[in-house]
Protein backbone atom coordinates (compact mmCIF):
# COMPACT_ATOMS: atom_id res chain seq x y z
CA UNK A 1 0.00 0.00 0.00
CA UNK A 2 1.48 3.44 -1.19
CA UNK A 3 1.44 6.26 1.67
CA UNK A 4 1.10 9.70 0.93
CA UNK A 5 4.78 10.57 0.67
CA UNK A 6 5.41 8.05 -2.23
CA UNK A 7 2.50 9.91 -3.81
CA UNK A 8 4.31 13.02 -3.40
CA UNK A 9 7.52 11.44 -5.16
CA UNK A 10 6.15 10.26 -7.82
CA UNK A 11 4.06 13.39 -8.30
CA UNK A 12 6.99 15.55 -7.92
CA UNK A 13 9.31 12.92 -10.55
CA UNK A 14 6.32 13.59 -12.73
CA UNK A 15 5.09 17.16 -12.64
CA UNK A 16 7.52 20.42 -12.71
CA UNK A 17 6.43 23.78 -10.02
CA UNK A 18 4.27 21.25 -7.96
CA UNK A 19 3.58 23.11 -4.66
CA UNK A 20 1.23 20.75 -2.99
CA UNK A 21 -0.55 17.18 -3.18
CA UNK A 22 -3.81 16.75 -1.38
CA UNK A 23 -5.90 13.60 -0.83
CA UNK A 24 -9.69 14.45 -2.01
CA UNK A 25 -11.41 10.90 -1.47
CA UNK A 26 -10.08 8.48 -3.59
CA UNK A 27 -8.47 11.43 -5.80
CA UNK A 28 -4.97 12.87 -5.90
CA UNK A 29 -5.45 16.94 -6.07
CA UNK A 30 -2.29 18.35 -7.67
CA UNK A 31 -0.99 21.96 -7.16
CA UNK A 32 0.71 23.63 -9.18
CA UNK A 33 2.42 27.42 -10.12
CA UNK A 34 1.30 27.02 -14.49
CA UNK A 35 -1.61 25.61 -14.21
CA UNK A 36 -2.61 26.68 -17.89
CA UNK A 37 0.44 24.60 -19.23
CA UNK A 38 -1.26 21.23 -17.42
CA UNK A 39 -5.20 22.56 -18.08
CA UNK A 40 -4.07 21.96 -22.48
CA UNK A 41 -1.58 19.47 -22.37
CA UNK A 42 -2.66 16.17 -20.57
CA UNK A 43 0.01 13.54 -21.32
CA UNK A 44 1.39 14.10 -17.85
CA UNK A 45 -1.51 13.80 -16.22
CA UNK A 46 -2.15 10.56 -18.26
CA UNK A 47 1.21 9.68 -17.02
CA UNK A 48 0.98 10.32 -13.65
CA UNK A 49 -2.73 8.43 -13.39
CA UNK A 50 -1.19 5.05 -15.17
CA UNK A 51 2.14 5.39 -12.39
CA UNK A 52 -0.44 5.59 -9.27
CA UNK A 53 -3.68 4.09 -10.51
CA UNK A 54 -5.58 6.68 -9.58
CA UNK A 55 -7.84 9.09 -10.88
CA UNK A 56 -5.55 12.78 -10.95
CA UNK A 57 -7.07 16.40 -10.64
CA UNK A 58 -4.67 19.32 -11.25
CA UNK A 59 -5.25 22.61 -9.92
CA UNK A 60 -3.99 25.94 -9.46
CA UNK A 61 -1.78 27.10 -6.61
CA UNK A 62 -4.09 29.50 -4.64
CA UNK A 63 -1.31 32.38 -4.37
CA UNK A 64 -1.03 32.64 -8.69
CA UNK A 65 -4.71 32.57 -9.04
CA UNK A 66 -6.53 35.57 -10.14
CA UNK A 67 -8.77 37.53 -8.12
CA UNK A 68 -12.41 36.40 -8.38
CA UNK A 69 -13.54 40.39 -9.94
CA UNK A 70 -11.08 39.52 -12.45
CA UNK A 71 -11.59 36.25 -13.02
CA UNK A 72 -15.18 37.26 -13.58
CA UNK A 73 -14.74 40.10 -16.04
CA UNK A 74 -12.81 37.93 -18.29
CA UNK A 75 -15.25 34.98 -18.07
CA UNK A 76 -18.39 37.63 -18.99
CA UNK A 77 -16.12 39.14 -21.88
CA UNK A 78 -15.13 35.42 -23.56
CA UNK A 79 -19.05 34.43 -23.53
CA UNK A 80 -21.09 37.70 -23.41
CA UNK A 81 -23.48 35.91 -25.58
CA UNK A 82 -23.90 32.71 -23.30
CA UNK A 83 -26.25 34.33 -20.64
CA UNK A 84 -24.31 33.85 -18.00
CA UNK A 85 -26.78 34.35 -15.01
CA UNK A 86 -24.03 33.55 -11.84
CA UNK A 87 -20.46 32.65 -11.35
CA UNK A 88 -19.45 31.29 -8.39
CA UNK A 89 -16.13 30.56 -6.49
CA UNK A 90 -14.67 27.89 -4.83
CA UNK A 91 -11.38 28.44 -3.66
CA UNK A 92 -11.02 25.15 -1.11
CA UNK A 93 -11.07 23.09 -4.76
CA UNK A 94 -9.80 26.14 -7.14
CA UNK A 95 -13.02 25.70 -9.21
CA UNK A 96 -15.02 28.67 -10.48
CA UNK A 97 -18.32 27.43 -11.12
CA UNK A 98 -20.16 29.10 -14.13
CA UNK A 99 -23.97 28.38 -14.88
CA UNK A 100 -25.32 29.80 -18.42
CA UNK A 101 -28.23 29.29 -20.67
CA UNK A 102 -26.18 28.33 -23.68
CA UNK A 103 -23.06 26.50 -21.82
CA UNK A 104 -21.76 25.59 -25.30
CA UNK A 105 -20.66 28.96 -25.72
CA UNK A 106 -19.33 29.61 -22.80
CA UNK A 107 -17.20 26.29 -23.20
CA UNK A 108 -16.01 27.49 -26.30
CA UNK A 109 -14.78 25.41 -29.94
CA UNK A 110 -12.72 22.65 -28.75
CA UNK A 111 -12.76 24.52 -25.13
CA UNK A 112 -11.11 27.02 -26.12
CA UNK A 113 -12.79 29.31 -23.41
CA UNK A 114 -11.94 27.09 -21.19
CA UNK A 115 -8.35 26.62 -21.98
CA UNK A 116 -7.96 30.76 -21.71
CA UNK A 117 -10.23 30.81 -18.73
CA UNK A 118 -7.60 28.33 -16.97
CA UNK A 119 -4.49 29.65 -18.12
CA UNK A 120 -4.86 33.41 -17.15
CA UNK A 121 -6.93 32.84 -14.54
CA UNK A 122 -5.41 29.80 -12.53
CA UNK A 123 -8.57 28.89 -11.65
CA UNK A 124 -10.44 25.46 -13.11
CA UNK A 125 -13.76 26.61 -14.67
CA UNK A 126 -16.71 24.21 -14.30
CA UNK A 127 -20.01 24.58 -16.76
CA UNK A 128 -23.22 24.51 -15.39
CA UNK A 129 -26.41 24.69 -17.88
CA UNK A 130 -29.28 27.43 -15.90
CA UNK A 131 -32.32 25.66 -16.17
CA UNK A 132 -34.57 26.91 -18.50
CA UNK A 133 -37.29 27.21 -15.81
CA UNK A 134 -36.64 28.17 -11.81
CA UNK A 135 -36.00 25.02 -9.93
CA UNK A 136 -35.26 26.27 -6.10
CA UNK A 137 -34.12 22.43 -6.02
CA UNK A 138 -31.01 22.80 -8.42
CA UNK A 139 -30.29 26.48 -7.41
CA UNK A 140 -30.34 25.01 -3.27
CA UNK A 141 -28.45 21.70 -4.29
CA UNK A 142 -25.36 24.16 -5.66
CA UNK A 143 -25.31 26.83 -3.23
CA UNK A 144 -25.27 24.18 -0.63
CA UNK A 145 -22.23 22.67 -2.65
CA UNK A 146 -20.20 26.32 -2.48
CA UNK A 147 -21.43 27.12 1.41
CA UNK A 148 -20.70 23.32 2.32
CA UNK A 149 -16.80 22.95 0.59
CA UNK A 150 -14.96 23.57 3.82
CA UNK A 151 -16.81 20.97 5.59
CA UNK A 152 -16.53 18.48 2.10
CA UNK A 153 -13.24 18.69 1.93
CA UNK A 154 -12.53 18.38 5.41
CA UNK A 155 -14.30 14.89 4.89
CA UNK A 156 -13.03 13.85 1.28
CA UNK A 157 -9.34 14.66 3.31
CA UNK A 158 -10.31 12.22 6.14
CA UNK A 159 -11.88 9.54 3.70
CA UNK A 160 -8.50 9.86 1.60
CA UNK A 161 -6.12 8.86 4.45
CA UNK A 162 -8.11 6.41 5.37
CA UNK A 163 -7.63 4.60 2.09
CA UNK A 164 -4.49 4.51 2.40
CA UNK A 165 -4.35 2.82 5.40
CA UNK A 166 -2.21 -0.68 5.07
CA UNK A 167 -4.72 -3.72 4.72
CA UNK A 168 -4.56 -6.32 7.40
CA UNK A 169 -2.40 -9.29 6.61
CA UNK A 170 -5.64 -11.55 7.71
CA UNK A 171 -8.39 -10.15 6.72
CA UNK A 172 -12.23 -11.01 7.68
CA UNK A 173 -15.45 -9.60 6.90
CA UNK A 174 -18.48 -9.67 9.09
CA UNK A 175 -22.31 -8.94 7.78
CA UNK A 176 -24.88 -8.76 10.67
CA UNK A 177 -28.46 -8.13 9.49
CA UNK A 178 -30.66 -5.55 11.49
CA UNK A 179 -33.31 -5.22 9.44
CA UNK A 180 -35.32 -6.28 6.32
CA UNK A 181 -34.41 -10.44 6.26
CA UNK A 182 -37.50 -12.36 6.11
CA UNK A 183 -39.70 -9.38 5.74
CA UNK A 184 -39.84 -6.13 3.58
CA UNK A 185 -39.07 -2.87 5.28
CA UNK A 186 -36.40 -1.08 7.79
CA UNK A 187 -33.39 -2.34 5.62
CA UNK A 188 -30.36 -2.25 7.11
CA UNK A 189 -27.35 -4.28 7.14
CA UNK A 190 -23.48 -3.57 8.91
CA UNK A 191 -20.38 -4.82 7.04
CA UNK A 192 -17.63 -4.70 9.32
CA UNK A 193 -14.01 -5.73 8.42
CA UNK A 194 -11.01 -5.22 10.52
CA UNK A 195 -10.67 -1.09 8.98
CA UNK A 196 -14.23 -0.09 8.92
CA UNK A 197 -17.71 0.12 9.60
CA UNK A 198 -19.85 0.88 7.14
CA UNK A 199 -24.26 0.30 7.15
CA UNK A 200 -25.70 -0.09 4.46
CA UNK A 201 -29.38 1.23 4.17
CA UNK A 202 -31.20 2.75 7.62
CA UNK A 203 -34.71 2.43 6.58
CA UNK A 204 -38.18 2.04 9.02
CA UNK A 205 -40.95 0.00 8.54
CA UNK A 206 -43.56 1.74 6.09
CA UNK A 207 -46.66 -0.82 6.75
CA UNK A 208 -46.96 -0.13 10.26
CA UNK A 209 -48.62 2.13 12.43
CA UNK A 210 -46.19 4.08 14.85
CA UNK A 211 -48.06 5.10 17.44
CA UNK A 212 -49.57 1.74 18.10
CA UNK A 213 -46.44 -0.42 16.70
CA UNK A 214 -43.89 -1.63 19.18
CA UNK A 215 -40.13 0.14 18.30
CA UNK A 216 -38.58 -3.54 17.24
CA UNK A 217 -41.24 -3.75 14.58
CA UNK A 218 -40.83 -0.56 13.58
CA UNK A 219 -36.43 0.48 13.54
CA UNK A 220 -33.33 -1.57 12.65
CA UNK A 221 -31.69 -3.47 15.58
CA UNK A 222 -29.17 -0.70 16.40
CA UNK A 223 -28.51 -1.34 19.53
CA UNK A 224 -26.16 -4.96 17.84
CA UNK A 225 -23.92 -2.61 16.33
CA UNK A 226 -21.47 -2.91 19.80
CA UNK A 227 -20.04 0.18 19.18
CA UNK A 228 -21.28 4.26 19.31
CA UNK A 229 -22.66 5.50 16.36
CA UNK A 230 -20.26 7.99 15.79
CA UNK A 231 -17.45 5.23 15.23
CA UNK A 232 -20.11 4.41 11.70
CA UNK A 233 -17.19 4.96 8.82
CA UNK A 234 -19.75 5.20 6.19
CA UNK A 235 -23.89 4.98 5.77
CA UNK A 236 -24.66 3.94 2.10
CA UNK A 237 -28.12 4.42 0.78
CA UNK A 238 -29.14 1.67 -2.14
CA UNK A 239 -31.67 3.96 -2.81
CA UNK A 240 -34.08 6.89 -1.47
CA UNK A 241 -37.34 4.84 -0.57
CA UNK A 242 -38.66 5.01 3.47
CA UNK A 243 -37.63 1.30 3.93
CA UNK A 244 -34.19 2.13 3.24
CA UNK A 245 -33.76 6.21 4.32
CA UNK A 246 -36.25 6.54 6.76
CA UNK A 247 -33.79 6.36 9.56
CA UNK A 248 -30.81 8.00 8.70
CA UNK A 249 -32.17 11.29 10.78
CA UNK A 250 -31.87 9.42 13.98
CA UNK A 251 -28.22 8.12 13.27
CA UNK A 252 -27.41 11.96 12.86
CA UNK A 253 -29.20 12.97 15.79
CA UNK A 254 -27.48 9.61 17.51
CA UNK A 255 -24.31 11.34 16.59
CA UNK A 256 -22.84 10.24 13.45
CA UNK A 257 -20.89 12.69 11.82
Amino acid sequence: MVSLSDIEKVVHATFDGVTKVELWGSLVAVFVRDFGEYYQNREKIRELANALKKKIVVRGDPKKRKEPERTAELIKSLASDAGITNIWFEPQFGEVHIEAYKPGLVIGKQGSNLKQIARESGWSPVVLRTPTMPSFTIEGVRKSDISNAEDRKKFLTKIGKKLLKPTPETSWVRAAMLGAFRQVGRSSVLIQTKNSRVLIDAGVQTGLNPATASPEDLYPYINMLGFPINELDAVIISHAHMDHTGFLPFLFAAGYD
